[in-house]
């Protein structure tokens, strides 16, 4: 398993394969680098929560998906869901 040092890289290649996968395209370079940004750094949540599944702290994996360039706000206005937060449980 990749540690989660590793998994902050995102290699050009590995960036078009998930545009093409999810046919993302954004405005401009600029816009392109700020979902890229994102992306890495959920990719990096993905893999420190997936070591604590293996660890056992927690119940369900996560993976790359078709929102993991976006933040929680452009998730939450793209699905129209929006989370309770006080409703979160603390574990």
């Amino acid at each position: 398993m990749a540690s989660a040092k590793n998994d902050e890289v995102v290699t050009d290649e590995e960036w078009e394969d998930f545009k093409k996968k999810f046919e993302k395209s954004y405005k401009d370079a600029d816009d392109e680098k700020k979902h890229r940004d994102i992306y890495m750094e959920n990719k990096k949540s993905i893999a420190e929560h997936n070591a604590k599944y293996e660890k056992g702290e927690e119940t369900y994996t996560k993976g790359i998906n078709q929102f993991s360039d976006m933040t929680e706000e452009e998730c939450q206005q793209y699905t129209g869901f929006v989370a309770d937060k006080k409703k979160k449980k603390k574990r």
